[in-house]
């Protein structure tokens, strides 16, 4: 297929994301020149640039007949699952040792006896991305099908291995992203419509107009694909300058594609997530892997732990526990392999988080059974990664504090507004004096927040209205109803209190209502909370419950929390396995009101200052 400059895809789309690859860097080189460096059109790799780069990279113990013989090995699947080969081959591009996973290995002599070693394939630790890494860039990439021929419109490859494959539609044919992923990608991958084996080394699908442009990983559903709307660590108004135009394709590019950042993404920011129902590759959200980037970089300029150490603001939907993976996973390369401690207030948190990390591939994350055991973990297991709620931390009163502080110990506290303040937290930060804290969370901060005071300066900040951008959150909608209340004869309170207290001056008056007719006695009237209650009920019964939604009740009284709560069941027996009670409030005898077991359909809160509702932390899935 030739390239034909009359069509808007090529004037929109391919041509402009050509030209910013060529920016950025890559060689170029159109599918007729790259064909006489194949060795044939059945051929998804680059032999020569194969070859050539990773003798670059593993000089000078690499010789020509190794290079051969590590393409033959590379080239090698022993499975008939697409998404396990897939795996295969990134274990072996960035070097995974897990299982039947493996780098690729050669038994040399590199003057310490014959053995074998590992074979780089990239080289990710340069500055200099382009020192011993050759990136390349074609279009039209032609493969004989089995049944027709493929042309994948734009194919980025990094030593000679395709490593993104890039489908290109017009912005002014109707519902281009769908047409590019569901009518060429996802046909492309396809073993009987497509060509199965380009996919085996591929990591990213990109699908584009100009105007829009989502991104997925290798085999991901049309729901997996996703905006990039940060171009970190470039700014938007760099890019327009850059490339022309700061359109949703633009900034995709300059996030993701960019050597530096093309590179980081793959040996940083790939999980193969088993999950509950099947085994998903993942790969980071634009705020995720903004977050752990800057916090790398917090980490490698601060001077003290304090100035190391600092709060992610990612709102709910966000997928903080991968980030907190993704993260863990560079503090083990860059810092020595130090401990990590992985903290919730919660149980279920726990549970969480610990299966996020093994379901992942974490190399052994280990949950603290109780406090005796976290104790030994802590004192004797240097280098681990270890999941604990906050509750487990008293004993570290008797804990010395030099016998848990002679290395470095990185400390993620999940929801850390909500639990660093106490004499637990207190113990804990005097057994670890030493320790960098950071604090996830999903809820607003003030500017003087004891979060801040306690963690440090912002990190990241990724806030609901991105959220909902992103569609990671579902928008919060607001709709106001009057309960009207009345007195005996149909009259108003406002009514019968004038006419009662009509001889009286109005400051008498104002005294009056503060003392027995304030907000708060009015709001605990019985006769209020049970029209209350059915209105809410008959709300939820018509409107809420029958569309697969869920719902937030927010009170600023605490103590009509459960009058409401009693109405709430008495009015609907179903919901006393539905309905739970919550608090924020500063009252200590409301902390929690009460909690019933089940499936959460309405929730309870006072004084709550929640921020949304999430459809799923799944890093690249979402799900209502």
């Amino acid at each position: 297929m030739k390239n034909d400059s009359s069509k808007p895809e090529w004037t929109y789309s391919e041509s402009p994301g050509i030209e910013q690859c060529k920016k950025m860097g890559y060689d170029f080189k159109t599918q007729k020149e790259l064909h006489h460096e194949r060795e044939s059109r059945y051929d998804v790799l680059i032999p020569k640039r194969f070859k050539e780069s990773i003798r670059k990279i593993n000089a000078p113990w690499l010789s020509e007949d190794d290079a051969e013989e590590v393409l033959r090995q590379l080239k090698i699947f022993d499975t008939n699952s697409p998404l396990e080969a897939n795996e295969i081959a990134y274990a072996r591009m960035v070097g995974i040792s897990r299982g039947h996973l493996q780098p690729i290995t050669l038994n040399q002599d590199r003057g310490d006896g014959t053995r074998p070693h590992t074979i780089k394939l990239f080289d990710f630790d340069s500055k200099d991305p382009f020192e011993k890494n050759d990136f390349l860039v074609t279009n039209q990439f032609k493969l004989l099908g089995h049944k027709d021929d493929i042309f994948p419109d734009i194919v980025l490859f990094v030593n000679g291995i395709p490593i993104v494959v890039i489908e290109c539609k017009s912005p002014e044919i109707s519902h281009p992203i769908t047409s590019a992923i569901t009518n060429n990608l996802k046909r492309y991958q396809m073993r009987n419509t497509g060509f199965e084996q380009l996919f085996y080394f591929n990591q990213i699908l990109v699908a584009c107009c100009g105007t829009k442009a989502k991104y997925a990983p290798t085999f991901g559903e049309a729901h997996h694909y996703k905006d990039w709307n940060d171009p970190y660590p470039l700014t938007i108004e760099y890019v327009e300058k850059q490339y022309g135009d700061s359109r949703k394709q633009e900034i995709l590019f300059a996030g993701m594609l960019e050597p530096s950042n093309l590179l980081n993404l793959m040996r940083n920011f790939v999980v193969y997530d088993e999950g509950e129902n099947k085994r998903v590759k993942k790969i980071a959200k634009y705020q995720q892997f903004r977050a752990v980037n800057k916090t790398i970089k917090k980490i490698e300029s601060g001077s003290s732990p304090k100035e190391k150490g600092g709060v992610i603001w990612h709102t709910q939907g966000s997928g903080k526990s991968l980030t907190m993976v993704w993260l863990a996973q560079q503090l083990k390369r860059k810092f020595g392999n130090p401990t990590v401690l992985v903290i919730t207030d919660r149980k279920q948190l726990d549970k969480q988080i610990h299966s996020t990390f093994k379901n992942c591939g974490f190399p052994n994350p280990i949950k603290a059974s109780d406090k005796e055991n976290l104790k030994s973990l802590i004192e004797n297991n240097k280098g681990q990664t270890i999941m604990t709620t906050i509750q487990k931390f008293p004993f570290f009163k008797d804990v010395k504090p030099h016998t848990i502080s002679d290395e470095t110990v990185f400390v993620l506290i999940d929801e850390g507004h909500r639990s660093q303040y106490g004499l637990t937290a207190a113990d804990m930060r005097t057994a670890l004096p030493n320790a960098i804290f950071y604090a996830y969370t999903g809820t607003p901060l003030m500017k003087k927040s004891k979060t801040q005071s306690a963690f440090g300066s912002y990190v990241d900040k990724y806030k609901l209205s991105e959220s909902e951008a992103d569609g990671a959150t579902i928008p919060i909608f607001y709709s106001s109803t009057k309960v009207n209340l009345t007195v005996d004869g149909g009259d108003s309170i406002d009514t019968v209190f004038n006419r009662i207290f009509k001889d009286k001056d109005d400051e008498t008056k104002a005294k009056i209502r503060q003392q027995y007719a304030n907000p708060t006695a009015i709001a605990e009237s019985p006769d209020r909370i049970r029209k209350i209650a059915r209105n809410i009920v008959d709300h939820y019964e018509k409107t809420i419950q029958p569309n697969g939604f869920k719902a937030i009740i927010v009170s600023m009284f605490g103590l009509i929390i459960p009058p409401i709560l009693g109405s709430l069941q008495a009015l609907a027996g179903y919901l006393q396995k539905s309905v739970t009670a919550t608090t924020r409030s500063s009252n200590p005898s409301s902390k929690r009101i009460s909690v019933i077991e089940g499936d959460v359909e309405i929730i309870l809160c006072v004084g709550c200052s929640f921020a949304s509702m999430g459809r799923g932390n799944n890093n690249i899935q979402s799900r209502k």
